[in-house]
C-alpha cells in the first residue's frame, strides 16, 4: 500500500490560564483577624521584653547604690565592711522611705530592695522601688510586721522570666541548700546573714475556721507560744532536714512565692539569724 495511517492532529490549543477562585468573605476575616493576633501577640512580648530589661537595668542600679553588686556579694559577712554598707542602705531610703531592708541570695537573681507599707500591705505588688508601674513588683513585708520585728515574712512574685522570688524555688532541692544554706538580709541597723531552717510547700487558702493554721499570721512580735506553733509547723512539714533548728528568741525570716502543687500554693524558706561573731558580741 502506498498510503499510510496518519493520526488525526488537532490544532495547538492555547495554554489557558488558571481561573481565580475567590475568596470567601469568612475565609479573607479570618486572615485578617490572625494576621492582627500576630501582630498584637508581637507587641506584647517586645513590651514585656523590653519592661523586663529596664527594670533589671533599675535593680541593676540600685544594687550599686546598696553595695550589694556581684562583687560586694562575697563579702556580705565581713562586719568590717557593715557600716560602710548600712551607710548605702540608708542613701537608698532616703531615696524612697519605704524601703526597709536589702535581700541577697549569692548565685540566684534574688538581689532586691524589701519595701514596707503597714498602712497598704501589698502597694508594691505591682510597683517598682519609685513607684511605677511593674509587673514584677518589689519584694515586701507581709501585714503585721517591719524590718524590726521577731518574725519577718517576705513576698515576692515567682516570675517566668526568672526575676524576683522565682529562683526561690531552688530550695526544693537539697542541693542547692547545701551549697547555698545562707540568705543575706540586711536592714537600716544590721547586716543580717540568715541560716535555712527549712524549705515547705504551703497551701495559703483561706479557711473560714478561725482555728485553722495560717501561716501568715505569725509575722510581728511573736510570743512564746506563738513562736513554738509557727516553728512546730515548719519542722513537721519541711521538704528535707537541714539539721538547723531555731528557738524562741531567735530572729526568723521567711520568704514566700507563689507554687504551683495546688491552687492557692505557696513555697517557703524560713531562715533564723545567725549569732553576731563573739568579738562583735562583746563589744
Amino acid at each position: 500500500m502506498d498510503e499510510f495511517y496518519q493520526p488525526f492532529e488537532s490544532e495547538p490549543k492555547e495554554p489557558q490560564k488558571p481561573k481565580k477562585t475567590k475568596n470567601s468573605p469568612l475565609l479573607t476575616i479570618m486572615l485578617v483577624f490572625f494576621s492582627l493576633m500576630f501582630v498584637f501577640c508581637l507587641v506584647v512580648v517586645l513590651g514585656k521584653l523590653k519592661d523586663a530589661h529596664n527594670e533589671k537595668e533599675n535593680y541593676d542600679a540600685l544594687s550599686e547604690i546598696a553595695g550589694m553588686s556581684d562583687e560586694d556579694k562575697q563579702l556580705l559577712e565581713d562586719q568590717a565592711k557593715e557600716k560602710e554598707r548600712i551607710a548605702h542602705l540608708v542613701e537608698l531610703h532616703d531615696m524612697n522611705p519605704d524601703f526597709a531592708g536589702w535581700l541577697t541570695i549569692p548565685d540566684t537573681n534574688i538581689n532586691y530592695p524589701v519595701m514596707c507599707t503597714p498602712n497598704d500591705v501589698e502597694y508594691y505588688l505591682h510597683r517598682d522601688f519609685y513607684g511605677e508601674k511593674a509587673a514584677g513588683g518589689v519584694p515586701f513585708l507581709g501585714g503585721g510586721c517591719t524590718s524590726f520585728s521577731s518574725s519577718i515574712i517576705a513576698h515576692g512574685h515567682h516570675m517566668r522570666n526568672g526575676t524576683m522570688f522565682a529562683d526561690l524555688m531552688k530550695y526544693m532541692k537539697k542541693d542547692f541548700w547545701e551549697t547555698h544554706p545562707t540568705v543575706y538580709y540586711s536592714t537600716l541597723e544590721q547586716n543580717g546573714a540568715y541560716e535555712v531552717v527549712a524549705a515547705l510547700n504551703y497551701d495559703a487558702t483561706v479557711s473560714e475556721d478561725p482555728k485553722a493554721f495560717n501561716i501568715y499570721r505569725y509575722a510581728g512580735d511573736l510570743t512564746e507560744e506563738e513562736f513554738n506553733a509557727f516553728m512546730n509547723y515548719v519542722m513537721s512539714h519541711k521538704i528535707y532536714d537541714t539539721g538547723v533548728t531555731a528557738e524562741y528568741g531567735d530572729r526568723l525570716l521567711t520568704l514566700s512565692t507563689c507554687a504551683y502543687h495546688t491552687e492557692n500554693g505557696r513555697f517557703l524558706v524560713v531562715a533564723r539569724q545567725k549569732a553576731a561573731p563573739a568579738e562583735e558580741t562583746a563589744k
